[in-house]
Parts: structure tokens; C-alpha cells; sequence
């Protein structure tokens, strides 16, 4: 059973050599997981293109943080695509949200 919701941003601290980085949640992902939603993967691989192509990582580096993410206990959140149109999207107008925020 995973315990809380990862930020890409606390992640990728993890993975860029120029970052502070939070090993504290380092350390409970890896013992208690963590759940991200699904465009998660799409954040992560986006900075990391980003990284690269600005030269804050190498081609290799940004292979290695993928393969080091991929063998943490993340679990990504299917159930929310199920319900974006309609629970989600009444959640973000109720609250004025974005449909992102709203998803979480």
C-alpha cells in the first residue's frame, strides 16, 4: 500500500545533479511507495528533455534517471482518467480548480 503523493518536482530533485535534493522522501518512497497521477511520466520525462537539451544532463544521465525511477515503488494513478470529465471536471468548477489541481 503506498502512503502519499509524490511531486515530480520532489523527484526530480533526486535526479538532477544541480538540485537540493529531500532524501527523507527518497527513503519512504522506497520503503512505503508512493502513488503519482498519470501524467506524471509526462512531467518527469519533459524536465529531463528539457535538462538535456539545456546541458544540465547528459543523454546518459537522463536515461539512468528513467531506469532509476522506474525501479522505485511508484505507483501511477489510473482510476482518476476514468473520471476526468465528469467527477473531476465538476470538482474543479465547484472548488475553481484546474482540472489538474482537481485531479490530485
Amino acid at each position: 500500500m503506498v502512503s502519499f503523493v509524490l511531486d515530480s518536482s520532489i523527484a526530480l530533485s533526486w535526479l538532477m545533479p544541480d538540485e537540493v535534493a529531500s532524501l527523507d522522501i527518497l527513503d519512504k518512497t522506497i520503503t512505503e511507495g508512493a502513488i503519482v497521477p498519470a501524467i506524471w511520466g509526462l512531467e518527469i520525462g519533459n524536465v529531463l528533455l528539457c535538462a538535456e537539451r539545456a546541458k544540465r544532463l547528459t543523454a546518459n544521465q537522463r536515461h539512468q534517471a528513467i531506469y532509476t525511477l522506474k525501479d522505485l515503488y511508484i505507483k501511477i494513478d489510473q482510476i482518476t482518467l476514468e473520471h476526468i470529465w465528469f467527477e473531476t471536471m465538476d470538482l474543479a468548477v465547484q472548488y475553481g480548480l484546474t482540472l489538474y489541481d482537481a485531479s490530485i
